[in-house]
């Protein structure tokens, strides 16, 4: 991959919406992902695919992108 140039306030600004990501989204996604399962009734060891919502799983998504 080609190193791309970033000014240090772009780094800061990507620092910090990595962290807020991680902080505040994922717990907020891996909850509404529990919630779903519940109502489903799936444990969280079960490796079939879960009809969650499409929101919660779209954010899962969106999650890892950033990580």
């Amino acid at each position: 991959m080609a190193a791309i140039p970033i000014t240090a306030r772009g780094a800061e600004m990507l620092k910090a919406e990595l962290n807020r990501l991680k902080a505040v989204e994922r717990p907020t996604v891996i909850q509404a992902i529990k919630d779903a399962r519940a109502l489903i009734g799936k444990s969280e060891g079960d490796v079939a695919e879960v009809a969650a919502p499409a929101g919660p799983r779209e954010y899962e998504v969106l999650d890892v992108r950033y990580v």
